[in-house]
């Protein structure tokens, strides 16, 4: 159907002339705005994962940090030797064993220690 009267044709030529730019411009925008956030988040999501990395870095180091200290006291020394004693003249299941370990567990919150022979990994409390 063709406008018949100049006033409608006007009408319709002046909603192309203005709306057109203004719904291309506002397509643009978004698309440029819609990548600039999904940029923010990952910058932000990013960020996040370097801070959390950060923070296992500094925990692990301070492990590493225990357990040296742990090896190196003379507490350590100490129970390794009466353990590695006790162990090769009674086994793991002796009462002086148990007294032991009943002793040392106090002091290092963990299970039992075995002697140095039997390579086990020594569960240190974190």
């Amino acid at each position: 159907m063709i406008p018949a009267s100049l006033t409608q044709r006007f009408a319709i030529w002046f909603a192309l002339v203005a709306l057109l730019p203004i719904a291309l411009v506002g397509y643009g925008l978004l698309h440029i705005f819609e990548g600039e956030i999904r940029k923010l988040a990952i910058q932000q999501v990013s960020s996040i994962a370097d801070k959390k990395v950060e923070q296992i870095d500094v925990y692990l180091r301070e492990r590493v940090l225990d357990a040296s200290f742990i090896q190196t006291s003379d507490t350590t020394r100490q129970a390794i030797d009466e353990f590695s004693q006790s162990f090769s003249q009674s086994g793991i299941d002796s009462e002086d064993y148990r007294a032991l370990d009943a002793r040392y567990r106090a002091h290092y919150e963990a299970g039992l220690f075995f002697p140095p022979a039997t390579n086990p990994i020594l569960p240190l409390a974190c």
